[in-house]
């Protein structure tokens, strides 16, 4: 919140509109933070119900030709599935990782996007297998028969791919780790966690042993408890208002989730969730940042305006439309009527701020004519306050010129500056 010194007026030039304030902000977020993690990974993420082309980079070596389709897309074509994976004795380097078109076991070829062994194509086809009855299970642009996707998901390549997480998932009967859960529940052992603006599926924890990287923290700062990576427990994110570090175009910021906002008003600054609606935030109040639609969360308070004569400044919302903040100090920062005349204001002046920006009617200060000095108020800006023990204290026009005066005569003081006499 900046404030300057205009005349007799403190007067508070900052609104809650980050921008009006040289507020900015940085989304760069981290890494699954506010938009939710996508499903899948590096494998390929879109093999739930079923995948697209082998292709466009990706075939699989000894014959996935680009183009193979992995299914339709229609939804899933079983009606459930076993509970867990079941690794056969044998799995041919299916679920290895791979190198270029090498590193693959004689069951497996290398799946060029991803670096993942997938099973061979079937024998005499240069197609991989779309979605089926026979093979529900589909990831990395191929789609699998249960003993295939049991060596898939639980060699080195499952880690990359959230369905992985059971076979349920991974048919597109619900939706496995790191998967949306907006429109679909989350598989069995997983649980939906609210980021605001999006809903992702994370696995719960009540203490590090639940976890395979040893982790259990509340990563996205919603009081959930879920498995992270290890870095989150050893280097934990900053949380709600806690100071935090921008990103930058090639690396996030420290936030658990949303942005880092830089803000000379205490109550926006650090870390805050994103939003593009008011019902995204728990506090149901967005205040939009100045670039873009998007915005971030805040106090209830800051989605509403102070009403005339309440008390305003740093740290606290707009004055209502018709208003703005003004006072003789900071301590007496109050919401003013804006005028244009002094016709806006009964009984009072309207005074312009020195940059001509803005007038507001100054009802903090005597104006011409009223008492003022000991135990009265201050003269309003452009007043003076003059008289005698005698005769009483009243504010009179300031003037260092006659031609500053209606009547035409400035009465100077020996010191400095003068009164008009009329």
């Amino acid at each position: 919140m900046k404030v300057r010194l205009i005349g007799a007026l403190v007067v508070s030039l900052c609104g809650v509109v980050v921008a009006s304030c040289g507020q900015k902000a940085t989304e760069g977020d981290r890494a699954a933070s506010s938009g939710g993690a996508a499903a899948g990974g590096a494998a390929g993420s879109g093999g739930t119900a079923g995948g697209s082309a082998a292709g466009s980079g990706g075939a699989a070596a000894g014959g996935g030709a680009s183009g193979a389709g992995t299914g339709g897309g229609a939804g899933p074509v079983i009606t459930s599935a076993p509970p867990a994976w079941e690794r056969p004795g044998d799995c041919g380097g299916i679920g290895d990782l791979c190198a270029g078109l090498f590193g693959c076991g004689p069951l497996s070829s290398c799946q060029l996007d991803g670096n993942v062994c997938i099973p061979k194509p079937p024998e005499g086809s240069v197609l991989l297998p779309s979605q089926s009855p026979e093979r529900p299970y589909c990831a990395a642009y191929t789609c699998m028969t249960f003993d295939e996707a049991s060596c898939f998901c639980t060699g080195e390549a499952g880690k990359t791919v959230g369905n992985c997480s059971s076979p349920a998932a991974l048919a597109g009967l619900c939706t496995g780790l790191d998967g949306s859960c907006t429109n679909r529940p989350c598989c069995d052992g997983l649980t939906c966690v609210d980021l605001g603006s999006s809903r992702v599926c994370k696995q719960p924890c009540s203490n590090a042993s639940d976890c395979e990287s040893g982790c259990c923290t509340d990563r996205y700062d919603t009081g959930d408890l879920v498995c992270a990576e290890l870095e989150a427990c050893t280097n934990p994110c900053k949380k709600r208002g806690e100071a935090c570090t921008p990103g930058t175009s090639t690396s996030p910021n420290d936030c658990c989730r949303g942005a880092c906002v830089e803000s000379e008003v205490p109550a926006f600054a650090g870390c805050r969730p994103t939003c593009t609606k008011n019902e995204h935030c728990d506090t149901g109040c967005c205040v939009p940042f100045a670039s873009g639609t998007s915005g971030f969360c805040a106090s209830a308070e800051f989605c509403s305006c102070l009403a005339e004569g309440t008390s305003c400044g740093p740290n606290l919302p707009n004055c209502c439309e018709g208003t703005l903040c003004a006072g003789t100090s900071l301590d007496t920062l109050t919401c003013r009527r804006s005028c244009t005349t002094e016709a806006d204001c009964p009984g009072t002046l309207c005074l312009p701020f020195a940059d001509g920006s803005a007038s507001v009617c100054d009802t903090a200060c005597s104006s011409l004519g009223e008492a003022c000095g000991s135990g009265g108020l201050n003269c309003c800006a452009g007043m003076t306050c003059a008289g005698s023990e005698e005769h009483g204290y009243t504010c009179r026009r300031s003037c260092s010129d006659p031609s500053e005066c209606p009547s035409g005569n400035c009465e100077l003081f020996p010191e400095a500056g003068g009164i008009c006499v009329e």
